[in-house]
């Protein structure tokens, strides 16, 4: 038997929860397969809110940390060695075709 499981949006006290405690209840017993549909955080906002938010601590980590400029120093690169290497031609087993016209 197969079932498809769509849960909405967490609700504010399902946010605060271990990510696996909103499955538990859904998951399949003996001879049941459980596809679980996560539709709801693809939607714009959701992906939106979870941006601004790493965004948001990643923000707040780095001014956690005390930072003093380097002082800029040139950089000299020695030159290149010839090292013979060829590029082998680009086959159709090799290349990604375009299946998608804009």
């Amino acid at each position: 038997m197969f079932r498809v499981v769509a849960l909405p949006a967490p609700t504010e006290r399902e946010q605060s929860q271990m990510y696996v405690e909103r499955y538990v209840a859904h998951f399949p017993a003996a001879g049941e397969v459980v596809i679980f549909d996560r539709s709801w955080n693809k939607r714009a906002g959701v992906r939106d809110d979870k941006m601004r938010g790493r965004l948001n601590i990643t923000s707040h980590l780095l001014s956690q940390v005390r930072y003093e400029p380097l002082p800029h120093r040139d950089v000299t690169l020695p030159k290149r060695r010839a090292s013979g290497y060829v590029e082998p031609p680009l086959c159709e087993t090799a290349a990604v075709l375009n299946y998608v016209t804009p």
